[in-house]
C-alpha cells in the first residue's frame, strides 16, 4: 500500500532515477526503443543484465506503442505502456490499480522514437548468427552520448527490423529477445483500464485520496 512516507518518496525517485541512468548510460539503446524500428507485430521475452542484475519481462509490440509486464524482485507485479502518439509512458500497478503518467522531454522522447541514444559513429558488420530462430547480422556499433562513446554489439534482424539481440562490448550489460511470435495485438493491451486511479505527484509523497 502507499501508505509509508519513506516508500513512496523511495519508489518516486527510483522512477525518475531509473529513467535518468538508463539514458545517460546507453543502456536505453537495448530496451524497448528497439522495438520502434521493427517491422511487425509480436510478443516476445526480454532478459536484461545491466549493473549485475537480471530481470525478466514480456513484451508486446504494435507500431507505435509497446506494453512490458515484469515482476519486481519484491513480487510487485508492474506494467509499463509506452505510446509515441501521446509521448509519454504510463506505469501501472494492476494489483492496486494505480498508474502515473511520465511525459517524456522532446530529447528522451527523440531518442526512444529513433531507437538510437546518440549520434551513430560507426557501424562494423562482424557476420552472420542466427538469434532465437531469426537469421540476423551481427555488428559493432558505437554512439556518441553527451560528450561520451559507448560500443555496443548488436544482432539485427532484417526480417524484423529489430536487434533481436544486443551488449556492450565489454559485457557489462546484454538484453536478449526470446520466444518472439509474430502476430496483431489487442489494442486494450496498450490502454490504462477505466477502473485505475491516477497519481499525482502530490498522491506520490502523501498517499493517494479515497474515491468517493
Amino acid at each position: 500500500m502507499f501508505n509509508a512516507y519513506g516508500m513512496r518518496m523511495m519508489e518516486y525517485r527510483r522512477i525518475v532515477m531509473m529513467k535518468r541512468y538508463l539514458i545517460l548510460s546507453g543502456v536505453l539503446m537495448i530496451l524497448p526503443s528497439v522495438l520502434l524500428a521493427a517491422s511487425a507485430d509480436f510478443t516476445a521475452h526480454s532478459r536484461v543484465v545491466a549493473a549485475a542484475k537480471t530481470s525478466e519481462s514480456k513484451f508486446f509490440y504494435a507500431g507505435d506503442r509497446w506494453r512490458m509486464e515484469e515482476r519486481l524482485p519484491k513480487g510487485e507485479y508492474r506494467v509499463s505502456i509506452f505510446r509515441a502518439d501521446k509521448k509519454c509512458l504510463y506505469v501501472l500497478w494492476p494489483d492496486k490499480k494505480r498508474y502515473l503518467i511520465q511525459s517524456l522531454p522532446e530529447k528522451e522522447f527523440r531518442i526512444i522514437s529513433t531507437r538510437k541514444p546518440g549520434e551513430e559513429l560507426e557501424r562494423v558488420a562482424l557476420g552472420q548468427e542466427k538469434v532465437s530462430g531469426y537469421e540476423t547480422t551481427k555488428y559493432r556499433v558505437k554512439y556518441n552520448v553527451q560528450g561520451r562513446t559507448i560500443t555496443g554489439i548488436e544482432w539485427f534482424s532484417k526480417d524484423l527490423g529489430i536487434a533481436i539481440k544486443s551488449q556492450a562490448e565489454d559485457s557489462t550489460w546484454s538484453t536478449e529477445w526470446a520466444n518472439i511470435k509474430e502476430g496483431r495485438q489487442d489494442s486494450r493491451l496498450f490502454e490504462v483500464p477505466a477502473d485505475y486511479q491516477l497519481l499525482s505527484s502530490k498522491d506520490v509523497l502523501t498517499g493517494p485520496q479515497e474515491r468517493k
